[in-house]
């Protein structure tokens, strides 16, 4: 026959004594979620701005490139080279 042993905890007495309540801690864990999920929300929406942004910066880029060889060719060929006014 096996004897069950039993084993004390030693604790402060008064507050550790009891469990928490599980109606706190999970309202605890389910704030904590929240946190954390808004915070990635958060990160996600500045990802999509940040590659929205560089998307629109090169299209720029390229309409101004074009504009610029578009310009090129209709300059009078005396324009075309600064040094011709010397």
């Amino acid at each position: 026959m096996r004897m069950k042993t039993q084993r004390k905890v030693y604790c402060w007495p008064g507050r550790f004594d009891r469990p928490a309540d599980p109606l706190l801690m999970r309202l605890t864990l389910l704030v904590l979620m929240s946190v954390c999920a808004y915070g990635v929300q958060v990160l996600f929406e500045r990802q999509r701005k940040a590659e929205e942004e560089a998307r629109e910066f090169a299209m720029r880029e390229g309409q101004l490139h074009a504009a610029g060889r578009l310009a090129a060719e209709f300059a009078p060929s005396s324009q075309k080279s600064p040094r011709h006014h010397q």
